[in-house]
């Protein structure tokens, strides 16, 4: 082989070798990145036992509780329904979190991360037999990663950054959602409104109704004692905005209502009856009250919101 051949095959031989040597370096790096935090930091965690949790923050303090399976806001003197995905989400993160290598043992450098027991954001849960895990979050670490501490342990590790989840706003776990127990537009059969319509001030009453309607293979809306044609898809547009109608905020000072000025009254295919009344806020002409028949809570509604809902029959009929 000629000096040129052997240039030639050696340089192609030490191409070949350095590019087996970045791909092992990247893909080494990788699965050492992924190996990094493969350590369960709470391997005994249960989070289906949780009964309890309680989040301190920037001095700020929430509590949530369970009962009946049913997880609630503690404001002391009242529990308000909570959003149970949103908890259930919380506890699923906790259980699942990964650390990876010991960042510190010495507690002199706890307050560097952010994991000091007077200046960090605490998580308290107390499961159904009483056991406790509680946990001291520290400094975020390029936003994806952030420090962590058992409060009853001296080791610091780096974690997921769930500093989302830690919310110690009670406004972020309120369950908003009016008619709690209607799952699904399509289990409604009949609608009935009565009241003042909120932009004409005009009396509204009437009722529609889910039913067979002859040389119809599906189920179609009617208006009750009347024959004029409905706009089917205006009136599935009116039932999925009532399924999903969720206040802005919740009312929590005492406030006697008297006189609501609108009433909802929906029948589900299987009997259930529920209803809820819309009250006039006298302070804000764009702020309404709700109460729901079988809920003490009264929620607060934008105008907007509610005149979605309360639109005079006419609107629904066939034009």
């Amino acid at each position: 082989m000629d000096f040129k051949k052997k240039v030639i095959v050696l340089s192609s031989v030490a191409g070949f070798l350095v590019l087996t040597l970045i791909f092992g370096i990247i893909f080494s790096g990788e699965n050492n990145q992924k190996r990094k935090y493969d350590k369960k930091l709470l391997s005994y965690f249960n989070n289906k036992k949780s009964s309890e949790i309680v989040i301190t923050k920037d001095s700020k303090y929430l509590k949530l509780s369970k009962k009946n399976n049913l997880w609630t806001v503690d404001l002391g003197d009242k529990n308000i329904l909570a959003k149970k995905d949103k908890v259930e989400e919380l506890l699923k993160e906790i259980k699942n979190l990964k650390v990876g290598k010991k960042i510190t043992k010495n507690s002199s450098k706890f307050q560097n991360f952010g994991v000091a027991d007077d200046n960090t954001k605490k998580i308290v849960i107390t499961d159904s037999t009483g056991a406790v895990t509680a946990l001291n979050f520290g400094n975020t670490i390029e936003n994806s990663r952030q420090y962590i501490r058992k409060q009853d342990g001296k080791t610091v590790y780096a974690t997921k950054n769930i500093d989302n989840l830690l919310s110690t706003n009670k406004k972020d776990w309120y369950n908003l959602k009016l008619l709690k127990k209607l799952k699904k537009s399509t289990d409604i059969q009949s609608l009935t409104i009565n009241g003042q319509n909120l932009d004409t001030q005009n009396f509204m009453s009437y009722t529609l109704i889910k039913s067979k309607v002859e040389g119809e293979k599906e189920l179609q809306w009617k208006l009750v004692d009347s024959e004029d044609k409905l706009n089917q898809t205006s009136v599935e547009i009116l039932t999925n905005t009532t399924a999903n109608l969720e206040a802005t905020d919740i009312l929590i000072t005492e406030n006697q209502l008297i006189n609501p000025i609108l009433t909802l009254l929906l029948t589900k295919f299987d009997g259930t009856k529920m209803s809820f009344d819309v009250f006039a806020n006298r302070n804000n002409p764009n702020q309404f009250y709700a109460k729901v028949s079988d809920d003490d809570t009264i929620y607060i509604l934008s105008k907007y919101s509610l005149s979605n809902i309360f639109k005079e029959k006419d609107f629904y009929i066939e034009k």
